[in-house]
């Protein structure tokens, strides 16, 4: 029963996450006065197939956090997708490395 809303199949459907994303980051960078690397990890994981250069420096940082996060850590170590035998942290190494 929907109380006469609309039920969409993606209620996500309109939205950029990426640029949520990002403005999040902005807003946690002011308030840390740093980067946050797990923010700077959900935008490496949005920009896999994005913006090149976007996404190697949220890789970087990324990566760069981790040495001082040992969830964020765990999770680059985790294996990125089911089967495949890369992991996220070699998957974005490999791409935030400069062709």
């Amino acid at each position: 029963m929907t109380d006469g809303m609309r039920m969409d199949a993606n209620p996500a459907a309109g939205f950029d996450g990426y640029a949520l994303v990002k403005k999040a980051i902005g807003l946690r960078g002011t308030a840390l006065h740093a980067d946050d690397p797990q923010m700077e990890f959900a935008a490496a994981l949005i920009t896999l197939s994005g913006p090149q250069d976007e996404h190697r420096q949220h890789a970087l940082k990324a990566i760069a956090g981790a040495k001082a996060d040992p969830l964020l850590a765990q999770n680059l170590a985790s294996h990125f997708m089911g089967q495949q035998s890369q992991t996220v942290s070699a998957l974005l190494a490999k791409s935030a490395t400069p062709d």
